[in-house]
């Protein structure tokens, strides 16, 4: 399941799984009922959002190639993610939610996320990428802000 999903760490993942589900029938009075396979494949899920957390998250491609010249670019990189760090820190927790859970997948896995989330939210899949678009917006301007540069020109 965490292979598909392209985890560079899913054995690690796994074995986390297994354990937490070892504990948990060691904490239980009355025996375990249900699925065990579904119960495993939860909490691996889980753990792999807890690491996704972890990762830190690709700058967007407008902002990354607006490198000032001559700046180191490892330098230049960690300004704009600590940039991006505080950035996100003042979006509300559901637009921050969002736009990290928006970004997390790639290829197919992407595609069939985001009309999951689409639909767990209510909305069209247009309205999503609508809504996207405004935090991803709103996150290139604070960051241009913050680095004491204009803001990013108006784009259709």
């Amino acid at each position: 399941m965490l292979d598909f999903r392209g985890c560079a760490c899913s054995y690690e993942l796994a074995d986390d799984a297994i354990l937490d589900f070892v504990c948990h029938l060691q904490n239980r009075d009355r025996p375990f009922e249900g699925d065990p396979i579904a119960y495993l494949n939860t909490v691996a899920y889980n753990l792999y959002l807890a690491y996704l957390q972890r990762l830190p998250l690709p700058l967007p491609d407008d902002i990354s190639e607006r490198l000032q010249e001559g700046e180191d670019d490892a330098a230049a990189k960690e300004r704009l993610h600590e940039c991006l760090d505080r950035c996100l820190e003042e979006l509300s927790p559901e637009n921050r939610d969002l736009i990290l859970k928006y970004y997390q997948w790639e290829k197919q896995a992407k595609i069939e996320f985001r009309k999951k989330l689409a639909a767990e939210l209510g909305v069209s899949a247009n309205a999503l990428k609508i809504r996207v678009y405004h935090i991803r917006k709103a996150l290139g301007v604070c960051i241009e802000e913050r680095l004491g540069r204009r803001p990013l020109p108006e784009t259709e």
